[in-house]
């Protein structure tokens, strides 16, 4: 459903045969899918200011509640979204 960049840092464990991520960075990949799934479409210079602007720490605290990366990629683009909608 949603890409998941491949250069993403973060550590992982293996939680049950599924990857977790211990950390979270949000990348400007993850913008750019918010904004799809919102059916907007920003400038490469919007999606930065954005990405910017954003509370990265919330992201990532969202996102580690999932229980592997794809989970954790939806936690994270619902709180994208959220942060968005109330900009």
């Amino acid at each position: 459903m949603f890409d998941i960049v491949t250069e993403r840092r973060y550590s992982a464990r293996n939680n049950g045969g599924r990857t977790m991520s211990m950390a979270w960075e949000t990348t400007t990949e993850d913008v750019w899918n918010a904004l799809e799934r919102m059916n907007e479409t920003r400038t490469e210079e919007e999606v930065d200011a954005i990405h910017d602007a954003l509370d990265h720490d919330a992201i990532e605290k969202a996102a580690l509640h999932g229980d592997d990366m794809l989970e954790q990629t939806e936690y994270a683009t619902e709180e994208i979204i959220n942060q968005i909608e109330n900009m």
